[in-house]
């Protein structure tokens, strides 16, 4: 039997003992939620002009606008000026005919009233000296622009008005506010 071959190189050291690997942890950055800040509601007068506060309707400046100041064109009780109040002897303006009606709803968000809506819009409009409405501006938005835009046109097309009158009972404009709920069922399947 042949002897095995003997090696005469020298010997090495042992290994080093294994190194384990660790994973890093990794860390996602806590979300960013941004919640919009809701905006503040619009307190609106059932009548017009009317209120108990000390300052209702007045206004630091002289100028228009429904000021209790001393001059000016505005709608409070102001020494004089020539604005649609005097403060007492004024009659308000008094809605002869007119109304909206849920069929009116607009076609172009009809899908809305298939499934049932109810939106509101706040308008501002102002009773010309002939009973007639004239401007008409939106003050809160339903949140769809074609039934405003409904709301603003059918008050000018339809509503008329005993036209506010003075102390001396001359007819004079009147600014109204008004807010128009639009209330429509769903199919009742």
């Amino acid at each position: 039997m042949p002897r095995p071959k003997v090696s005469k190189r020298a010997e090495g050291r042992a290994a080093p003992p294994n190194i384990r690997s660790k994973a890093t942890q990794v860390v996602a950055p806590k979300p960013v939620v941004v919640i919009p800040v809701p905006p503040p509601p619009i307190v609106v007068a059932i009548k017009p002009f009317a209120g108990n506060q000390a300052t209702q309707g007045a206004a630091p400046r002289l100028g228009p606008g429904t000021g209790a100041g001393g001059i000016g064109d505005g709608t409070g009780s102001g020494g004089w000026g020539d604005g649609d109040g005097d403060g007492g002897d004024e009659t308000p303006p008094i809605q002869r005919r007119g109304r909206i009606s849920d069929s009116d709803f607009p076609s172009d968000i009809r899908e809305l009233a298939e499934t049932g809506f109810e939106g509101t819009v706040s308008v501002r409009f102002l009773v010309q000296t002939d009973g007639r409405v004239g401007e008409c501006r939106v003050t809160r938005s339903s949140g769809y622009r074609s039934l405003d835009a409904a709301t603003c046109r059918l008050i000018q097309q339809r509503f008329r008005y005993e036209p506010s009158r003075d102390a001396a009972g001359r007819p004079v404009p009147a600014w109204i506010l008004e807010n128009h709920t639009w209330a429509v069922e769903g199919d009742q399947r």
